[in-house]
């Protein structure tokens, strides 16, 4: 839903800038039991709503593709330069390095239309799953982000696995365009 169509305190929420100490206390405060039985609530709804991984896939897949076509409509329409694509990346990369003190690299993997930007932050605080999965972020104009992002976590053990050959990125990601930030 659109912040403007939202109640004045969900549109503040929505809006609000907090401290990374804030989110951070925020992330670590332990759910109470009300809050737990929401959450349940939700994940048996979507379950029902969306019974198979098939199901939950497409449904996260048209979610993707409506916040990224919401996020190119709010901007001004006009095409992005190299160089605020560039400036952009290394802001994001630099704002993660200050609050992932384990990041140990940062790497762009350049989007050759200059629509999304594609991070791959290799960080000690990342599990060793071997199976990794982007998380992405529409635009935030507002926020000064002009772009869409990415972001892949890898663990230092799953970086070697990449650099060796041993782990495949996800579709659309290429080894071959890594920029160092």
């Amino acid at each position: 839903m659109p912040r403007e169509f939202a109640s004045p305190e969900l549109g503040n929420l929505i809006a609000a800038r907090l401290a990374p100490e804030e989110i951070d206390r925020r992330l670590r405060a332990p759910l109470n039991e009300a809050e737990m039985n929401d959450v349940a609530d939700l994940v048996r709804w979507f379950c029902r709503r969306y019974p198979t991984v098939k199901d939950r896939l497409d449904y996260a897949r048209r979610k993707m593709q409506q916040y990224q076509s919401e996020a190119r409509a709010s901007s001004t329409g006009l095409p992005l330069s190299a160089e605020a694509y560039e400036e952009s990346a290394r802001r994001l990369a630099k704002a993660h390095r200050v609050t992932d003190p384990g990041i140990v690299h940062v790497l762009l993997d350049r989007d050759p239309n200059r629509e999304e930007i594609r991070l791959v932050e290799v960080t000690r605080s990342a599990p060793t799953t071997m199976d990794p999965l982007p998380i992405r972020f529409f635009a935030r104009p507002d926020l000064g982000f002009s772009f869409a992002s990415a972001v892949l976590l890898l663990s230092p053990d799953e970086w070697a696995a990449v650099e060796t050959g041993q782990l495949e990125l996800p579709g659309g990601w290429s080894k071959s365009r890594f920029e160092l930030l």
